[in-house]
């Protein structure tokens, strides 16, 4: 019973964080160009290809320590289940990223690029697929939402935003809209 119930505790916070990331904002009138407050390189656009380019054209930190980070985010993230405890990990989060912000911008491209990788490679059914991608987009919004704090920019959400609704569309059929702030709004309010 217990494993059972922990599954739709699980699977409801999946749906949370799938909803909160394709509704999140509400644009009316002209989009703003976001002028980068930081100085990291940044993809030309939200692709797969454009994330691989960035990586593979800049000096970045050895692949092992990206898959470090990359395990340490995902340990820490499995115990958001609900969205108090995923604000308080990326309050905690925030603090080890004001430590390396430049580290933890590579590992974020880095963790993009494995969604990519997982989700092109064959031999996943839809379930595991769709269980893959949503587990990996909670991750990923922990750690966009630490760097955009701490770099006082928008662009690690609105590119992780982008490639979710992208990505939901071609793997899943998913043509999503975004409808509405996300459940962190506040916290986001001194941001550009």
């Amino acid at each position: 019973m217990a494993g059972i119930n922990s599954r739709l505790i699980f699977r409801s916070l999946l749906v949370f964080v799938s909803l909160n990331l394709c509704a999140c904002f509400s644009f009316s009138g002209p989009k703003k160009k976001i002028e980068p407050k930081n100085q990291l390189p940044f993809p030309k656009d939200a692709s797969a290809w454009s994330t691989q380019t960035l990586l593979l054209g800049e000096t970045i930190p050895p692949k092992y320590n990206l898959e470090k980070c990359a395990n340490d985010i995902a340990f820490i993230s499995h115990e958001a289940n609900n969205e108090a405890t995923m604000l308080d990990i990326k309050q905690n989060l925030t603090q080890q990223v004001e430590k390396s912000p430049q580290f933890f911008h590579w590992c974020y491209f880095f963790m993009i690029r494995k969604v990519d990788s997982g989700l092109q490679s064959g031999g996943h059914d839809l379930k595991n697929k769709s269980d893959f991608f949503l587990v990996k987009m909670k991750q990923l919004w922990i750690l966009a939402s630490a760097l955009d704090f701490v770099l006082q920019d928008v662009r690690y959400f609105k590119f992780l935003q982008i490639r979710y609704l992208q990505l939901s569309k071609r793997y899943f059929g998913r043509n999503l809209d975004i409808i509405s702030n996300p459940f962190d709004a506040k916290s986001r309010n001194d941001l550009p």
